[in-house]
């Protein structure tokens, strides 16, 4: 052991360290069993380190009251769940959430509110002296910015805590006391802002502040809550690695390297230069790629702890088998490519899913049992015996026909969301690389008193809190293996994978008449097969594949599923003639990618629907913005109108309803009486491609929330309790 560490070790005896462990959980339904899990196994590894229970003090939801305060693990899936999921008849398969109240063997627990915890850091702070650590570990579920920025929150029970709240709560700690925080919710980012004002705070953040962690992916969602599932994601493996090495600048940089979940790993530290790094490249103009890149020392020169960075880097391409990635801007690259196949696996799980869920429908139409169980648990358990016993014999009938055609399209649907999975985990990986990168260019990036500033975050970082277990554990452990986790494909693999994903088309848009048995051609596209074989509007098509159309549904599904390159027979009907056509399937088209969150939307081409009302077509009126995508058919929509209003009024926003349908007939349908807010036409569709909108799938009305700026903040599908669903949550209403 070397000197250094010796003393390290025998100055953590003496000096003191006090820890808050955070969870709130926000209520007994969403406080998780991760939370628990988390909490548990740091209070457990910290005592085995040596730190005395009487310096661990715990703020778990509603601390020791014995109310429910805990969801417990849902029970295994039925294996025929699958079948009703997204319907109304999921509720037969459906049980309530199992809610239990904690206990803990620990005496010092209290509630994770605010006013216990600012209670606490007066008290803990008084004692401690320059050179002491208080240590701050959440893991709870957290808010972004509505606008987008680093004013994020953490969700405690009942309330919210934001990064400038606790910035003046820990005003009470004394001058040259270490303030360490370990936070692994959503959006956790925001908090490295803390380092900025109060340069003796640094930290370890799962998440970026723009971005959710581990659990809250839409292809993860809840995967967090399952049994050992709740063990996964940044903060369990900085814990795992914490134990090794007792630092939590080396606990990160593992985590970073060993945590395969979306999660973003990162140091305050790392926050600290990126942010710089950012702002510098766009006063200069420059690519920030350019920037840091240049700013990288050759291998020859680079510091023994920029080596292990760098030898952290090569690890991680050949762990997540994307192949090298020798620069910033490759890792720039990289990310961006892995985004684009993102978005075009997002196009084909829509339109996947979009089919099995009309397939599901249908069958679920022939079921013995109503969608709407009874409630009395007697009839609902007999129901649940016939619909099983029903769907069991339904999905016996073999590879032929509507039921055949359901199991092919739910294969689809999983191995979509498979590689959804990996592609979320990819993403991370470049934007840890990206950090890497950015902190390997630091010294030549930044300027004599920034560089100062990061310098004392490192150190910060660096602090030997506690002495590992079992020892020391080298500076520069190096692991014995560079290979791949089982199973995953290449990055070049995805690619090839996600475009067998794509479902087949004809370039020509049919409606349904006589309940799917007879599809009257509306659209051909120029230039596509039905185009080139002289299909026309008002043609009919009564015959596919060596079949006659029965059931709603079956052209669009046949079309999706037949291999692209291949001829599809059908028979066009036009003047009662019939004439065999043979089509060559080729692959559905990508719509233009949607502005991302924090992107500025450019000016739309809407007219007014009503004559006389004042519009503000770039939403620069100096309020945040609501588009709220409606239609006349929609009742939802019409009946979430008023709701809308008076939300918007409370939270001063501007509402502009947009639709697609005929100005006329929009006029016809409302007559006199109009929507609480002006009504806008999108006669191209522009708007409504532009966020993906499409009413006949979502069935509820759409919301897209921009701020001042005219940036991208939140969309979202239906309303919640107060206002939008998704969006609501972003703004707290004012005090009455």
């Amino acid at each position: 052991m070397s000197a250094s560490l010796t003393l390290s070790f025998s100055l953590s005896v003496w000096l003191a360290l006090k820890v808050a462990l955070i969870a709130g959980g926000g209520s007994p339904e969403e406080n998780e069993q991760s939370h628990f899990t988390h909490i548990h196994s740091l209070k457990v590894a910290l005592e085995a380190m040596g730190v005395s229970p009487a310096d661990i003090t715990i703020f778990w939801a509603d601390g020791l009251d014995e109310g429910l305060d805990r969801r417990l693990p849902p029970p295994a899936p039925d294996p025929l769940e699958w079948t009703t999921a997204h319907t109304p008849w999921q509720l037969w398969f459906e049980r309530a959430p199992a809610l239990t109240d904690t206990r803990w063997d620990h005496k010092a627990v209290y509630p994770a509110k605010r006013e216990p915890l600012r209670a606490w850091l007066r008290s803990a702070s008084a004692p401690l002296k320059a050179g002491d650590t208080l240590l701050l570990a959440v893991t709870d579920h957290g808010r972004p910015d509505p606008k987008g920025g680093w004013r994020t929150a953490v969700e405690l029970w009942g309330e919210t805590l934001g990064v400038e709240a606790l910035y003046e709560d820990l005003k009470v700690v004394p001058p040259g006391v270490r303030v360490q925080l370990w936070m692994s919710q959503c959006f956790s980012g925001g908090f490295a802002q803390l380092s900025m004002l109060d340069p003796r705070v640094c930290g370890a953040f799962s998440a970026e502040a723009q971005r959710p962690a581990y659990g809250c992916f839409t292809a993860l969602r809840g995967a967090g809550d399952e049994g050992d599932e709740g063990a996964k994601g940044h903060f369990m493996q900085l814990l795992k690695a914490f134990k090794r090495t007792g630092r939590l600048d080396l606990a990160s940089d593992a985590a970073m390297e060993h945590d395969d979940t979306p999660d973003t790993p990162h140091l305050s530290s790392d926050a600290f230069v990126q942010r710089l790094t950012r702002e510098r490249a766009e006063a200069l103009g420059v690519p920030v790629a350019y920037l840091v890149d240049t700013a990288i020392p050759s291998p020859k020169r680079l510091t023994p702890e920029q080596r292990r960075w760098a030898q952290r880097i090569s690890r991680l391409t050949h762990r997540f088998a994307i192949g090298s990635v020798h620069s910033f801007g490759r890792a720039h690259e990289t990310l961006e490519e892995v985004q684009s196949l993102r978005y075009t696996l997002e196009a084909w799980l829509a339109k996947w899913s979009q089919l099995s869920q009309e397939a599901k429908l249908r069958l679920l139409s022939e079921s013995p049992v109503d969608g709407a169980p009874p409630e009395p648990i007697a009839d609902r358990r007999r129901g649940r015996v016939r619909l099983t016993r029903w769907l069991k014999d339904a999905l016996r009938a073999g590879a032929e026909g509507r039921r055949g055609l359901l199991k092919e399209l739910q294969q689809k649907l999983e191995r979509a969301e498979a590689l959804m999975d990996r592609l979320y985990t990819l993403e991370a990986l470049a934007l840890r690389l990206e950090t890497l990168y950015t902190r390997l260019a630091a010294e030549g990036l930044l300027a004599p008193p920034d560089l100062a500033l990061w310098q004392g975050l490192r150190e910060c970082e660096r602090a030997q809190l506690l002495k590992p277990l079992g020892g020391a554990a080298p500076e520069g452990e190096l692991p014995d293996s560079l290979s791949a986790p089982v199973g995953a494909p290449h990055l070049s693999e995805l690619r090839a994978e996600v475009e067998a994903l794509r479902p087949g088309s004809l370039g020509v848009q049919f409606r349904e008449r006589a309940r799917g048995k007879l599809a009257e051609v509306v659209e051909v596209g120029y230039g596509s097969p039905g185009w080139a074989l002289d299909v026309r509007p008002g043609d009919a098509i009564s015959w596919v594949d060596g079949r006659r159309l029965s059931y709603s549904g079956q052209l669009r599904e046949q079309i999706a599923l037949y291999p692209i390159g291949e001829d599809l027979p059908l028979k066009r009907r036009r003047d009662g003639q019939e004439r065999l056509l043979h089509l060559p399937v080729v692959g559905a088209q990508l719509s233009p990618a949607p502005p991302k969150r924090g992107d500025q939307v450019p000016p739309l081409s809407l007219e007014p629907i009503f004559e006389g009302e004042a519009l503000d077509y770039l939403f620069t009126g100096g309020r945040p913005s609501l588009l709220f995508f409606w239609a006349t058919w929609c009742e939802p929509c019409l009946k979430a109108a008023p709701r809308v209003h008076a939300w918007a009024k409370r939270h001063d926003l501007q509402v502009l309803a947009i639709t697609s349908e005929d100005a006329r007939l929009v006029r016809a349908v409302l007559g006199a009486t109009q929507l609480p807010f002006p009504a806008l036409h999108d006669p191209g569709r522009e708007a409504s491609r532009l966020f993906h909108v499409d009413l006949q799938v979502t069935q509820a009305p759409v919301f897209v929330y921009l701020d001042v700026e005219r940036r991208l903040i939140e969309q979202g599908i239906g309303m919640g309790k107060e206002g939008p669903a998704q969006i609501e949550a972003l703004l707290v209403d004012p005090p009455k």
